[in-house]
């Protein structure tokens, strides 16, 4: 921890807006109040997060009764509308969605991302990485951020000859249009159902109804994943 500590310290070391995402696996913070266990690795993580007045947003549990899984920023005025839902497939963490806001509106709201990639684009784009040669692209690094930028440069350039991309819009759903058969997205609703029974009841009986669930609902859609990898298969190999 103190190691990505000075890591995350170099990253907001920037004038620019800094996101910071994802599991600290620290329970015993007071995301009210910005306090913690009194010892080095929570001493050491709260003094950079408030050194560098970074929000969390995050004020639902998202690990039984823990806030593991983080939204830090530099300004709250990037992100919006922070939520909490279910698990989704066979994850024990509780999914965090938000929405960003853009400084620069964009013509029509559109973009261009990167598709999905065929198996002989990935296996292209894997060659091309594969043949750099790190130990030249690095010998003129003294810093970490200059190792970080000629990595990123490296890479940009690989996806951008090897991956095609498409047009989309930047404008989505609060809830996205879900494709799964019917009896999946029901398996999904009586997971979402359970899951909110437990959190207002905290009963065990009702945890263990939500952990069955979830369980059920895990099984089914890796069932249909594996499924639809096979027919993906099959339809490539004729």
């Amino acid at each position: 921890m103190l190691l990505s500590v000075r890591c995350l310290q170099k990253l907001c070391s920037s004038d620019k807006v800094t996101f910071i995402m994802g599991e600290c696996n620290l329970p015993h913070i007071d995301w009210s109040y910005y306090h913690g266990t009194d010892n080095i690795i929570y001493n050491s993580f709260l003094k950079f997060v408030n050194s560098y007045n970074l929000i969390q947003l995050v004020d639902q549990p998202t690990r039984e009764d823990n806030i593991l899984d983080l939204v830090l920023l530099t300004s709250d005025m990037s992100i919006s509308d922070v939520d909490v839902f279910p698990p989704t497939g066979s994850s024990d963490h509780n999914v965090v969605m938000f929405n960003t806001n853009s400084v620069n509106s964009l013509n029509n709201h559109c973009i261009s991302t990167p598709t999905f990639l065929t198996g002989q684009e990935l296996i292209r784009l894997c060659y091309d990485l594969c043949s750099v040669n790190w130990n030249h692209i690095f010998q003129h690094c003294f810093h970490i951020e200059d190792c970080w930028s000629m990595f990123t440069e490296t890479l940009t350039r690989s996806v951008n000859e090897h991956v095609p991309v498409v047009h989309t819009s930047t404008k989505r759903d609060k809830y996205p249009t879900c494709h799964y058969p019917r009896y999946i997205i029901k398996f999904i609703n009586d997971k979402g159902i359970a899951w909110k029974r437990w959190k207002f009841s905290k009963l065990e009986c009702d945890k263990l109804a939500y952990k069955a669930a979830a369980a059920q609902c895990s099984a089914a859609i890796k069932g249909i994943m594996l499924l639809k990898s096979l027919n993906l298969i099959f339809v490539k190999t004729i």
